[in-house]
């Protein structure tokens, strides 16, 4: 797992270790009255052949918020508003009313009050209006972008932006319009998207039919062709974690084999920018928990949430999915070879790849009380995989179906106690495997030596047929009875290590007989050989990562 705060032991218990998991006394976030003062809230889409930016401004909002759960997922109703929308935006008069609630939904449809296309020229701007309850307000511009001035600048042109942005087509008087833009730095046909609401709410409709434009976009693309995808929060503990997978990721990709992986996209939930923009290509989605920008108790609450804003952004704008194959990964892990496919996409006989963890057991008996309440139609738990979100190799509209059902059951569990005791710091994981079980999404699960995407030392003691290592363990080198040597992830937090990645001390050579980890069995050569690969392709791939600047 990827937080600055895991509570992942850094200790083994035994050869065959089953992972023991702390339990997190988790403080119930409370949003806030007044949460949408001074937010921008957007969607950016496609339409008309054209990408259109909406800008949402709530400001001086009375209100209280709380999410609800609607047909399919959950979307953000808003009390009680009043001075909803700025001056700049020209408010429409109308009296608020106490009583009055509003789905805030920023995925207007083409039938939506203020048609925009009507004004189909580039630069063109139109309001929306905002409906909530007795009052009607002004609520939104547009700013149409055409794709032609996208890729005339490779996929890195501003988008849009206040008078005198030197990379819009028209200079525009609303501040708001320049926060929305596309980053630079990040090469040819990089499009660098976010998004300014974390509301999603899809319907079974909804995923359906996201689900075929993503399996129509993958048709028309070679069938080994990856798209790898991690997701984070652009916290520096996992920026440093993240840099290093992705440098040793292009390594892999100079194999033979590896030029198979076509494109690379990091999903971050966070409200801003980080210093990594320009070097990771990726999608900002707007995170449920904006306080995880500096610290929150469970980032990981993010994630699902993060990927649907994904997958309704590449609906609309089929170009951000770039392989028939989607990875999914974290951002603890190192390559060390090209994965091994299980064959073409198209072939739809062909299963993908899931890894198999052993301290995932939907079989055991509190785990499954939850599941069956979480999901009354699952009835055969037996089924549901001993896995999680990633690694995962699938299709693109596998995760379209998947994705929306682990973000319902993600905040199924937040809001439950109970779920949340029995399932722990890896909650979000049962999440995903019911969603799987669910929706059928039929994949292979594996466990090392056998498993074809990752192992884990030093738990286990070779790679096997991985083609990444995942080091969410420490690895304590003692002799008698004295720390020798150490390598543990959590030691590595600092904004200075995630600017310029550190290199990381090897373990001592040669190896020693004598040698015992943190929980005293020994350290056999076949470990110690995998440790010392690790290390070195991490500092291998660290050393072709530049100084990064931070922002100003």
């Amino acid at each position: 797992m990827g937080s600055k705060h895991d509570l992942l032991p850094s200790h083994l218990s035994k050869r065959g270790l089953k992972l023991v998991l702390q339990k997190v006394s988790l403080q119930t976030v409370a949003i806030v009255s007044g949460l949408l003062a001074g937010f921008l809230i957007g969607h950016l889409y496609q339409q008309h052949n054209q990408v259109v930016l909406v800008e949402h401004l709530y400001t001086n909002g009375q209100s209280t918020a709380k999410p609800v759960k609607t047909s399919y997922g959950y979307k953000l109703v808003v009390h009680d508003f009043s001075g909803l929308v700025d001056s700049s935006f020209h408010a429409g008069s109308g009296s608020s009313s106490s009583s009055s609630s509003s789905i805030i939904d920023p995925s207007f449809s083409s039938s939506s009050s203020g048609s925009s296309s009507s004004s189909s020229s580039t630069g063109a701007t139109n309001s929306r209006t905002v409906d909530s309850g007795a009052s009607t307000h002004t609520a939104v511009r547009e700013r149409r972008i055409s794709l032609a001035e996208i890729n005339a600048a490779g996929g890195t042109a501003a988008a849009a932006g206040t008078s005198g942005d030197s990379g819009s087509s028209s200079s525009s008087s609303s501040g708001a319009e320049g926060q929305q833009r596309f980053h630079e730095g990040c090469g040819k046909g990089c499009s660098i998207m976010f998004s300014r609401s974390s509301t999603t709410g899809l319907t079974e409709a909804d995923k359906q039919r996201i689900s075929a434009a993503l399996k129509k976009r993958a048709a028309e693309l070679p069938g080994d062709s990856i798209h790898a995808l991690m997701t984070g929060n652009g916290s520096p503990y996992q920026n440093i974690q993240g840099r290093i997978m992705y440098s040793s990721m292009k390594l892999v990709q100079q194999m033979p084999g590896g030029s198979n992986i076509k494109a690379f996209t990091r999903i971050m939930h966070r409200t801003a920018d980080d210093d990594l923009v320009g070097e990771f290509p990726t999608f900002r989605a707007y995170p449920l928990q904006p306080a995880c920008d500096t610290w929150c108790e469970f980032p990981v609450k993010d994630r699902a949430n993060a990927v649907v804003q994904w997958l309704m952004a590449a609906e609309q704008h089929p170009q951000l999915i770039q392989g028939a194959w989607l990875l999914l990964l974290e951002s603890d892990y190192v390559w060390m070879k090209p994965l091994e496919l299980p064959g073409s996409a198209h072939d739809m006989a062909v299963q993908g790849y899931g890894f198999t963890y052993d301290y995932i057991d939907p079989s055991y008996p509190a785990a499954a009380k939850v599941i069956k309440r979480m999901c009354p139609e699952c009835s055969q738990v037996s089924q549901v995989p001993h896995s999680g979100p990633s690694p995962v190799l699938l299709r693109p509209h596998e995760l379209a179906l998947v994705a929306p059902d682990w973000e319902t059951y993600s905040a199924w569990i937040e809001g439950n106690e109970h779920a949340r005791n029995a399932f722990g710091w890896v909650r979000e994981m049962y999440a995903w495997c019911v969603a799987v079980h669910k929706n059928g999404v039929q994949l292979t699960h594996e466990l090392p030596p056998a498993s074809r995407l990752m192992a884990q030392p030093p738990h286990d003691w070779t790679a096997g047929r991985a083609a990444f290592l995942h080091y969410t363990w420490a690895t304590l080198y003692h002799q008698d009875g004295k720390e020798i040597w150490r390598f543990d992830k959590r030691d590595w937090t600092a904004k200075e290590h995630e600017l310029k990645v550190p290199e990381f001390k090897l373990p001592p050579q040669p190896w020693q007989d004598s040698w015992k980890l943190q929980d005293g069995i020994k350290v056999n050569k076949a470990l110690h050989n995998i440790t010392t690969a690790m290390l070195a392709q991490m500092n291998k791939a660290s050393a072709l990562l530049p100084v990064i600047k931070p922002q100003d």
